[in-house]
């Protein structure tokens, strides 16, 4: 089964940035596990993972439903957003 071509990027909301500065990406490998483009946020997620719907904590290892979660981890911040990209 070949996983959702999915990603999330985050992106920072300043002055200087009115468009939005992309600093990372997250999308699915090919086993469905969610994968950043930054190395240490993928090394924090592993490690302590995010807090999503229902206060559960999702793992880049739970893939679709840990990108789908990863707005709510950002949904605090004026500066730094999540969006998701289908």
């Amino acid at each position: 089964m070949t996983p959702m071509k999915m990603k999330v990027e985050i992106r920072t909301y300043r002055e200087d940035h009115e468009n939005g500065k992309l600093l990372r990406t997250w999308a699915l490998d090919k086993m469905g596990r969610a994968v950043c483009s930054s190395p240490s946020s993928q090394e924090g997620a592993e490690l302590h993972g995010i807090i999503g719907e229902g206060g559960r904590r999702y793992y880049p290892k739970d893939g679709e439903a840990f990108l789908r979660n990863l707005p709510l981890e950002y949904s605090g911040s004026s500066f730094v957003s999540a969006v998701i990209i289908e």
